[in-house]
């Protein structure tokens, strides 16, 4: 029996809390935050793949933890891996695990920041409520400072900034609130239309928008199909 290692994806800092290659300690704050936006999201692809389930598999979130065992010499990059269990050594599972979404997680954490900074269409497996942690890490990045997110054997990359906080806070109004400062009282009778069509649609059902709604109205109209 044995465990190796794989990386997922690996965390780059830069500013301040950098010096010689040696990273601050108030980052690791950070790298908890970031875990709880890959465990939030694998769950959200889980629920994407099965829409009629109400409740991830047992032992699903841990499977979506991710590991430091090393911080790369000179530099101040941060390797996260997850343990690839030998089958006697792996817990028990019923049904799909957390680390059949892991990777997938991964790539759709990369997806989702490009798209706000973007302003482009999110990942149609990424809600309004699934935002909050992405949020919550872009925020506590200081102003100056980045953090880039890669994964390494895809040659993908993305900058987090603090600013990032500020485009996800607006994506995460309430559709009512982002269709009426849109529409007003006279405002357009399709908008209009539009907004007591999106009322209808549960709640957990919504996709997140841009807050610019007018100008991104093919974003509703045309967006990802309804699961």
């Amino acid at each position: 029996m044995g465990t190796e290692w794989k990386e997922v994806v690996r965390l780059s800092f830069s500013g301040e809390r950098v010096r010689s290659g040696a990273l601050d300690l108030t980052a690791l704050g950070l790298l908890g935050s970031f875990q709880r936006i890959v465990t939030e999201t694998a769950r959200a692809a889980f629920f994407a793949a099965n829409p009629g389930r109400q409740r991830v598999p047992k032992g699903f979130d841990e499977r979506t933890v991710l590991f430091l065992r090393t911080v790369e010499t000179g530099s101040a990059v941060v390797p996260l891996e997850t343990p690839s269990y030998t089958e006697q050594a792996s817990p028990p599972l019923d049904e799909e695990s957390g680390d059949d979404y892991l990777e997938r997680a991964a790539d759709l954490v990369l997806r989702t920041f490009g798209a706000v900074d973007r302003e482009e269409r999110l990942p149609f497996e990424i809600t309004r409520d699934t935002l909050a942690p992405y949020g919550d890490f872009s925020s506590e990045i200081p102003e100056g400072e980045s953090v880039t997110l890669s994964i390494k054997h895809q040659g993908r990359s993305h900058d987090v900034t603090h600013e990032t906080a500020g485009r996800i806070e607006s994506l995460r109004l309430p559709l009512y609130e982002d269709l009426f400062e849109v529409v007003g009282e006279g405002g357009d009778p399709l908008l209009r239309d539009l907004l007591m069509i999106s009322e209808s649609i549960p709640k957990d059902e919504r996709k997140a928008l841009p807050h610019d709604f007018a100008a991104n109205l093919d974003h509703f109209l045309y967006g990802a199909p309804r699961r």
